[in-house]
């Protein structure tokens, strides 16, 4: 990336806007590269992903907003069957 930015930095025939926008975005169209990232969720263990586990009962304050952002007084953050982060 670094080496793809100097070569459009030092372009002439890019206005000073465009060399920014293209430095900025610089592997937004690379679908292969995008994929890759995609795939590599994927390609992991079921053991090495991390999980939301929402507490039983569910607490009367804790939304479907509140579990979205994985909040600890709502439930534990789990890897596998490790305990990353206790709810509280």
């Amino acid at each position: 990336m670094g080496n793809a930015k100097k070569i459009i930095e030092q372009d002439h025939s890019f206005s000073e806007k465009e060399k920014k926008l293209e430095t900025t975005v610089l592997f937004d169209g690379d679908c292969e590269l995008i994929r890759a990232a995609a795939i590599r969720i994927e390609d992991m263990a079921p053991e090495d992903l991390l999980r939301y586990v929402p507490k039983s009962p569910l607490p009367p304050q804790c939304t479907p907003y509140n579990m979205r952002g994985w909040r600890r007084d709502c439930g534990a953050v789990v890897r596998g069957d490790t305990v990353v982060t206790p709810a509280s």
